[in-house]
């Protein structure tokens, strides 16, 4: 059984961490940056399909990432990009990353909940509870037509005591300093 989550996936270390959240959370900003700076493995973007039965294993469909305008400005610093031709602030486009830089399948050891402040360098993490990562983890949880029974808190519990961390971070705007601080506060 899967389930849809909205989240981005990355790998590192053969360690899957899964970027939960909202809209405009910072979730592939999160991925791009471990992606680009920290030797991370792309896995997912948007959506990611926990696969119950199997160890929560998230798959790989799909090797694009959504970028807007802060995605933009990651890109332009880690290659030193001066011309402005990726994307305007009205629209994101997907960018179809090489398959060196992926991984296919990976077991979630790590669920991460971003929450995007407007300070620079802000950075603060919160370990959650079993109940209340399941929680989170609902609120975040897709519903295709009528799945939305298929998953319930005692399948949001058995997805958090299978992982070895669930936390909330409240993460500035530079990313690649957030970006670090999670992947420091993991290892």
């Amino acid at each position: 059984r899967r389930i849809p989550i909205h989240a981005s996936t990355i790998c590192l270390d053969n360690k899957g961490i899964m970027f939960c959240g909202i809209k405009n959370s910072g979730k592939s900003s999160l991925s791009l940056a471990s992606v680009l700076w920290h030797n991370c493995k792309f896995l997912t973007d948007d959506i990611s399909f926990i696969d119950v039965k199997d160890d929560n294993d998230v798959c790989s469909v799909l090797r694009g990432i959504h970028i807007g305008c802060g995605e933009i400005s990651l890109i332009k610093n880690k290659f030193l990009i001066k011309k402005d031709f990726l994307s305007t602030p009205e629209r994101k486009d997907r960018i179809i990353l090489n398959k060196d830089y992926c991984c296919k399948k990976q077991k979630i050891n790590h669920i991460v909940f971003p929450i995007l402040q407007n300070e620079s360098k802000y950075f603060s993490v919160f370990k959650l509870s079993v109940d209340d990562a399941a929680k989170k983890l609902m609120e975040n949880s897709i519903s295709f037509g009528n799945n939305s029974s298929c998953f319930d808190m005692d399948c949001a519990k058995q997805i958090i005591n299978n992982i070895d961390s669930a936390f909330i971070v409240h993460i500035g705007t530079d990313i690649d300093f957030s970006c670090n601080e999670i992947i420091t506060f993991i290892s």
